[in-house]
């Protein structure tokens, strides 16, 4: 079992848990516990793969499968200022979001404004530090790992994990570990997959591709362009994808090519060497426009330090995220992981701006 907060690294985390040769089953139905159970109960004892399940959302109004789960768990934890960094600055699919483009259309088009932050009423065009407060007001928690442990009841042991333990090269020790406590395979993974942020692109991509026109085909015809670290984490669990970068003599260090294993047949039958060629030059401006958007958007982003110093100005805000740190997030962890929490940097310094707000 797996549990605990968003904005903590779970993305990452689940494509390394893949890499093991496990699939995370979400507790998605955050309202109705009857239909988690259900789907946990029939994927558990009648499909056979690996799952482990996923916790990472909580209602008080939905707890009652909460109490039928009985296993040693894990929890990944991090800075709750680094969390609220997360928050603000999630990348999410704007209005405008395209999920696919056709061969001829320009990245321009489809890549400016694809992107939408939280703001305090709805979606901007950029993160808003007024945003806070629609995030730690949210009607399903953002913060919430010491309230949902209370209804974990059946699991006796968790083995904490802090997200920096699953960050570049330490993450090989970190599976090591793991995998002594849990059955986990210990993949011999290449040493660029610890080197990937899994999260870096989130609904920036995929872009598919419709090259169905090109060869005046009725049936849908797809390219996927991914980040590369999904490509390199796809394994025999998901194999619906094959890598068409050789064919299209692509080289990058941060995206792949992708058809679905269906497609394949067809697009190998279709091609000839002036559509590679076409497709080819199409797809590699397209790498250099997804790049730009990319630096563009992390431009916008807000630091701890930004958060810091508007809870410096917004003492009741600071009183509040406070309160929901202190009675429903971090509890459990300082009485099991204090060394955990005092390595936090940033909360640390939140600590001390609320000490010297309350004097």
């Amino acid at each position: 079992v797996f549990w605990g907060s968003h904005g903590v690294g779970n993305f990452g985390f689940h494509n390394i848990m893949k890499y093991c040769g496990m699939i995370a089953l979400y507790f998605f139905h955050v309202f109705d516990s009857k239909k988690s159970y259900i789907e946990f109960y029939n994927k558990l004892n009648f499909i056979s793969k690996r799952y482990y399940i996923a916790i990472r959302d909580y209602s008080p109004l939905s707890t009652k499968c909460f109490y039928l789960i009985f296993k040693d768990s894990i929890c990944l934890v991090r800075d709750p200022i680094s969390c609220l960094k997360h928050h603000l600055n999630y990348k999410w699919p704007s209005k405008s979001y395209m999920d696919t483009v056709f061969l001829n259309q320009k990245p321009k088009v489809f890549l400016h404004n694809r992107i939408a932050y939280v703001a305090n009423n709805g979606i901007s065009d950029k993160p808003s530090l007024k945003a806070i407060e629609r995030i730690i007001q949210a009607r399903i928690p953002y913060f919430h790992d010491s309230s949902l442990k209370k209804h974990l009841k059946g699991i006796k042991k968790t083995y904490f994990l802090d997200m920096n333990e699953i960050v570049g090269i330490k993450t090989l020790s970190t599976i090591e570990k793991l995998s002594q406590k849990f059955t986990l395979e210990k993949p011999i993974a290449e040493d660029s997959f610890y080197d990937f942020n899994f999260g870096s692109y989130v609904n920036m991509l995929p872009i598919r591709i419709n090259i169905s026109q090109r060869f005046n085909l009725e049936k849908e015809l797809l390219i996927s362009i991914v980040y590369k670290g999904f490509n390199i984490s796809l394994t025999e669990i998901d194999k619906q994808f094959i890598n068409i970068d050789k064919i299209l003599s692509i080289q990058s260090d941060h995206f792949s090519c992708l058809v679905l294993n269906e497609h394949y047949g067809l697009f190998l039958e279709k091609l000839k060497q002036k559509d590679l060629i076409y497709i080819k030059s199409y797809i590699e401006v397209l790498f250099l426009a997804i790049e730009k958007q990319k630096q563009i958007e992390d431009g916008k982003r807000i630091i701890e330090k930004d958060i810091l110093n508007y809870f410096k100005e917004n003492k009741e805000l600071a009183k509040e995220f406070k309160r929901i740190l202190d009675t429903e997030h971090l509890s459990y962890i300082k009485q099991h992981r204090p060394d955990i929490v005092a390595s936090w940097k940033y909360y640390q310094e939140f600590e001390k701006i609320c000490e010297e707000l309350d004097s």
